[in-house]
């Protein structure tokens, strides 16, 4: 994987590096593996060298290497992918990485496998995560360089969800969310003294009986969507943790849409699911 540059001042290579927002115990790797870096297409042994003004410097990625289980499967669905990354669609009911409970049958394993299979050097670095009951959009970078670069990329995130009840237009949920003091709980609530979560949203469709819905994170706190309408006493329809006893066999609430400019090509990536209920 290689990241091509241009530079716009005079400035020291290990300065540059810095600048661009590689990590300390990346440029300490470009130190111990002299070659992986080229200035205007000669190796540099150094990075104390000084760079110009437009030269161009080209880095080599050194290849990652993961601890996480490799798991054959047949159905991971990408998106979109490229060198540097890949959004998947997950189905519902998959955990993203592998717990205890889930250890033979999780997302991360099914990347790692996919990876060995393309023969690409690298783990799993998550841009955003969903639930396990959760379906829709994950976007997984192949490098912990370009996973650092989405930490200053804003990233549009929207969701399609089914609640109970009738919710008429638009509006904004700004209420906090805290993690249950109850121990051993998995369960987040609305509460003064925790992080602030804001959800807008937006009614698509009602029935007599739920409202379809439109939602963006402005915030991402563990189980967001699920928390607000649910203390808006309108949970998603399917929630078990949340809802109503009576559910579906799986929770309706799909990441749907993702947008971002591509931190390296810098292009704008829209991405869009079909509703899946």
């Amino acid at each position: 994987m290689e990241i091509r540059l241009i530079v716009t001042e005079k400035i020291a290579l290990i300065e540059y590096l810095k600048s661009q927002h590689f990590s300390d115990n990346l440029i300490h790797k470009f130190q111990l593996n002299p070659g992986l870096i080229s200035i205007n297409g000669e190796k540099q042994s150094s990075l104390q060298v000084t760079l110009t003004v437009n030269a161009t410097v080209l880095i080599t990625l050194p290849p990652e290497t993961s601890e996480i289980p490799a798991i054959p499967n047949t159905f991971l669905d990408i998106v979109y992918e490229d060198e540097y990354l890949l959004v998947i669609n997950k189905p519902h009911d998959l955990s993203v990485i592998g717990t205890k409970a889930h250890y033979t049958n999780n997302l991360a394993g099914y990347i790692m496998n996919y990876y060995q299979n393309q023969e690409i050097q690298a783990t799993v670095h998550y841009v955003n995560r969903l639930d396990r009951a959760t379906s829709g959009l994950i976007l997984v970078a192949k490098h912990q360089y370009i996973h650092a670069l989405f930490a200053k990329t804003h990233i549009c995130k929207k969701y399609l969800t089914e609640v109970y009840g009738k919710i008429n237009g638009s509006g904004v949920i700004d209420f906090p969310i805290k993690k249950s003091n109850q121990p051993r709980s998995i369960i987040y609530e609305v509460n003064p003294n925790g992080q602030v979560a804001t959800t807008k949203y937006e009614v698509i469709a009602t029935t007599n009986l739920t409202s379809e819905i439109e939602a963006e994170l402005v915030t991402g706190r563990t189980h967001q969507l699920r928390v607000h309408f649910a203390y808006l006493d309108h949970p998603i329809v399917g929630d078990e943790l949340y809802g109503k006893t009576e559910q579906p066999t799986f929770l309706h609430l799909q990441s749907n849409y993702l947008a971002f400019i591509h931190p390296i090509t810098k292009k704008q990536i829209v991405l869009q699911l079909p509703k899946e209920w």
